[in-house]
């Protein structure tokens, strides 16, 4: 047991990826839209704890808010534990929420076309319990007034994951959809009995130089 130390955290699991990253020239001028009345989640779920580094998707906005009728392109993004019996969050206010921040949606009106925007990539620091949990891209909440869209990925697919809040302003799975790119990254947390082990290693050889027992050479 001499000298065991807690390892250092293992970076950059997915601990959700709900579809790859576009790179190069990805068509990004049509998809779903973000909004007050009309916001998009993805459920994921956890079997251990886990310090979760970044969060994030491929969310567009335009360079004219106006065009679109939104205020601006600010955006919520937010984790929430959902409940088993309904694989929602509790309550339209996300008021058990984890984690939740403002962005600006990017957009990209130089081009060329498809007009591309990079991943939104926010980054965090917090735990996540094992558990069923949903990240969510909205506005109205949270202090987020604008709207944008989610890029589409893929032809029409079930997908047992998503949900949104659109026409009636309550959650509702969407049973077919095509893909929009949802992320989660986090690291693994050292067990707390591998720190311990580690003290108690460091401990039982300062105990054994005291005693003579360990010989050490000047």
């Amino acid at each position: 047991i001499f000298g065991v130390v807690p390892q250092k955290a293992i970076a950059d699991i997915m601990l959700l990826e709900t579809a790859t990253e576009i790179t190069g020239a990805g068509t990004t001028n049509g998809g779903v839209a973000v909004m007050d009345r009309q916001w998009l989640g993805a459920r994921f779920e956890l079997n251990q704890a886990y310090r979760v580094t970044d969060i994030g998707g491929h969310v567009k906005s335009s360079s004219s808010p106006e065009e679109f009728g939104f205020e601006d392109r600010s955006l919520f993004t937010a984790i929430v534990p959902v409940l088993e019996s309904t694989g929602f969050p509790s309550d339209m206010l996300l008021s058990e929420a984890v984690f939740a921040t403002v962005f600006e949606a990017p957009y990209n009106d130089v081009g060329p076309y498809p007009y591309q925007v990079p991943d939104t990539v926010i980054g965090t620091d917090f735990v996540l319990e094992s558990g069923d949990y949903a990240l969510i891209f909205g506005s109205g909440l949270f202090g987020a007034t604008g709207g944008g869209w989610m890029p589409l990925r893929s032809s029409m697919m079930d997908l047992p994951w998503y949900f949104t809040t659109w026409p009636e302003n309550e959650f509702r799975d969407i049973e077919r959809e095509q893909l929009v790119r949802f992320f989660v990254h986090g690291e693994t947390i050292p067990a707390p009995g591998a720190l311990l082990l580690g003290t108690i290693g460091f401990g039982f050889v300062g105990w054994l130089r005291r005693m003579n027992i360990i010989k050490t050479w000047n």
